[in-house]
């Protein structure tokens, strides 16, 4: 197959862009403004305005413009959603499959499951209910949990001992009775 008349076509559209690009580019002001007189009327006068009519002109628009209020927001501590935590009895009253695990003033849930090195470990999340604030927790098996011991790591969940009561927690456990 000849390729040269392709590549003399492609050659010659390129050749052709690049003209009609570079004279589209080298337009100045002036020519611009040239353009724009001839194009105008006869009768019709094109003028430009200076600097100095371009600031009178926005001062006078400034007038209409309206500052926005600084207004802050008022709080109605009624309407804040008020944060009832668990009591310690029913805190002391959780056992089996769990989504969550509460603890004083803070919310236990399983994010996920590793392993490293050959050993499990399970990285939690732990959310105080109070500020709202997160951060991850990394237990291994036998370490604790505020009262709780992590007992043992399963593929999808992890068991905590506390006394003679064991709580589950789950990974997408999807309803909680």
């Amino acid at each position: 197959m000849n390729r040269a008349p392709i590549v003399w076509a492609v050659f010659v559209a390129m050749v052709l862009a690049y003209a009609d690009f570079t004279s589209r580019l080298s337009l100045d002001e002036i020519e611009l403004s040239a353009r724009v007189a001839e194009s105008a009327p006869d009768n019709a006068q094109v003028k430009f305005i200076s600097e100095e009519q371009v600031t009178e002109i926005s001062l006078e628009l400034a007038k209409f413009e309206k500052p926005k209020p600084k207004v802050k927001p008022k709080i109605n501590k009624s309407s804040e959603p008020k944060i009832t935590l668990m009591s310690l009895a029913e805190q002391q009253k959780q056992q089996g499959v769990k989504k969550a695990l509460f603890s004083g003033e803070n919310e236990y849930s399983l994010m996920a499951i590793y392993t490293e090195n050959k050993e499990p470990f399970a990285l939690l999340s732990e959310l105080h209910l109070l500020s709202g604030k997160a951060k991850p927790l990394k237990l291994l098996e036998g370490e604790k949990l505020a009262n709780y011991t992590l007992q043992q790591i399963g593929k999808n969940h992890i068991e905590l001992v506390e006394g003679d009561r064991k709580v589950s927690l789950q990974l997408f456990l999807k309803s909680q009775s």
